[in-house]
């Protein structure tokens, strides 16, 4: 997600990552715009973005790892661009959470486990 925190509508953004580019416009002052993109390696982002006083802002940021599924925060100032925050969606988390009650259920268990 592109957040919008400058003084002044972004005129343009491109979002490069993973080889792929997206081009967003028109974002107004205080605003977001959003892209879904496919992980297909790791990779970070390469952002360029035009305010509406021509001025333009250019970043390398952040970093995706393939396999991972996360909405990345990327902010947008008048002086520059940041990655904010990432948050891994609920379903993600909760399947994340049993992978790791279940590898501790096993390794703690470990010692009744037996073979038949």
């Amino acid at each position: 997600m592109l957040s919008n925190r400058s003084s002044q509508a972004i005129t343009s953004a491109t979002i490069s990552v993973c080889g792929q580019s997206y081009v967003l416009s028109g974002i107004p002052k205080g605003e977001f715009a959003a892209i879904r993109y496919v992980v297909t390696r790791d990779s970070h982002y390469d952002v360029l973005v035009t305010l509406q006083s021509g001025k333009t802002l250019k970043s390398e940021i952040g970093y995706v790892t393939n396999g991972s599924n996360f909405v990345d925060v990327i902010q947008v100032t008048d002086a520059k661009i940041t990655h904010m925050s990432r948050e891994v969606p609920a379903i993600q988390r909760t399947v994340q959470e049993a992978r790791e009650r279940t590898r501790a259920s096993f390794f703690h268990g470990a010692a009744v486990i037996r073979a038949c």
